[in-house]
């Protein structure tokens, strides 16, 4: 192992989250010298409320960012709280990593010291992502009894 980070907090300041960190003398340069990182939530210009997402949940944006470093450098993420379905998904996309990028090695790891499940409270209520293409297209028609509501997302392609 080539050092270790720790996740030591994570806080929630009106629509951003802070999350405050550690690494060992190894993984230095491979990070922030503050050892801070932090997002901000907004749709349309307004801040979004974010207090009452659970810590588990709140983790994952970070874990996104720096796990695939974790892994291509040998060292290994500690973090004190993740959602269970996030978590449990972890070597899913680990699989997609390798397929990509069949030259490197993915060895580093993530500890997690609890993991936690928080279900939000279901509506009832269909939701698919549509961005007008073809699969798009499928899905909707596929689901279209259940009167879906369409969400649009603007990614790297846009």
């Amino acid at each position: 192992m080539a050092g270790k980070l720790v996740l030591e907090q994570v806080s929630v300041h009106n629509n951003t989250v802070e999350y405050q960190y550690a690494v060992t003398k190894e993984l230095q340069p491979f990070f922030c010298q503050e050892n801070l990182f932090c997002i901000s939530y907004d749709l349309d210009g307004q801040p979004l409320v974010i207090e009452n997402v659970p810590q588990g949940v709140l983790a994952i944006p970070f874990v996104c960012n720096v796990l695939p470093i974790i892994w291509l450098i040998d060292a290994e993420l500690v973090v004190p709280e993740l959602d269970q379905d996030f978590y449990e998904s972890i070597p899913e996309f680990k699989k997609g990593y390798v397929d990509m990028h069949r030259d490197a090695s993915f060895l580093g790891k993530i500890t997690v010291q609890k993991v936690t499940l928080k279900r939000p409270n279901q509506s009832g209520r269909s939701a698919a992502f549509f961005s007008g293409g073809v699969d798009a297209w499928c899905t909707l028609t596929r689901h279209i009894e259940e009167k879906p509501d369409l969400i649009a997302i603007w990614g790297a392609d846009i």
